[in-house]
C-alpha cells in the first residue's frame, strides 16, 4: 500500500469520527412557548367572512394604527394590515383577514361593521368599525387586523384559553 493510500485510508476511516464529534459539540436552543386556545368567529352579517386568522409570536414591535375613523376594506391580492393595538415583540399576536362573501357584497360607504376580540371574555383593544371602500365593486375587498394579546403564552390555566372575533353590522 503505498503512502498516499495509507492516508486516504486513514483519513476515510476517521471522517465519521470527526463528524460525529463535530455534531455532537454543537448545540441547539430552542425557546419554547405553549399555546393552547380554542378560537371561536362570530360573524353575524352575510356581507361578511372572516377568511383566514391565525396565532403567532411577534418578531418586532409596531405601534398601533388610528382606527378611530372607519377602516376601509380595500381591494387587492394582499389587503392592507390595521395594527388595532401596539405589538411587542416575544408577545403572542392574533391575525384576523376580513373581506366580502363575495364581489360588492358589502354595501359601499354608507354601511359600517364593527369588530372586537375577546380573550377569555375580556376586550382587547378597541373596537374597530369597518366600511366598505367605495372605489372599487367588481373586486372582492377586504382587511387584515392584528391584536397583540399581552402575553406570551395560551393555555397555563387549567382549560385552554378563549378566543373570539365578533364582526357586526353597526349600521
Amino acid at each position: 500500500m503505498t503512502k498516499s493510500r495509507l492516508i486516504l485510508a486513514i483519513g476515510l476511516v476517521l471522517l465519521p469520527v470527526f463528524t460525529i464529534i463535530g455534531v455532537g459539540a454543537t448545540e441547539f436552543t430552542a425557546v419554547t412557548t405553549q399555546i393552547d386556545y380554542i378560537g371561536e368567529i362570530v360573524e353575524t352579517d352575510p356581507a361578511l367572512e372572516i377568511s383566514e386568522a391565525r396565532i403567532s409570536i411577534a418578531k418586532s414591535g409596531a405601534g398601533q394604527d388610528d382606527t378611530s375613523s372607519p377602516v376601509d376594506l380595500e381591494p387587492g391580492l394582499s389587503y392592507s394590515t390595521v395594527n388595532v393595538t401596539d405589538i411587542t415583540r416575544g408577545h403572542i399576536v392574533y391575525t384576523v383577514t376580513i373581506r366580502e362573501q363575495s364581489n360588492n357584497s358589502a354595501p359601499d360607504g354608507t354601511v359600517t361593521w364593527n369588530v372586537r376580540l375577546y380573550l377569555n371574555e375580556t376586550q382587547i383593544g378597541p373596537t374597530v368599525q369597518l366600511k366598505n371602500n367605495p372605489t372599487n365593486g367588481s373586486t372582492v375587498e377586504g382587511v387584515t387586523l392584528r391584536w397583540d394579546l399581552g402575553v406570551t403564552s395560551l393555555g397555563g390555566g387549567p382549560e385552554p384559553d378563549l378566543i373570539e372575533v365578533e364582526v357586526k353590522r353597526a349600521s
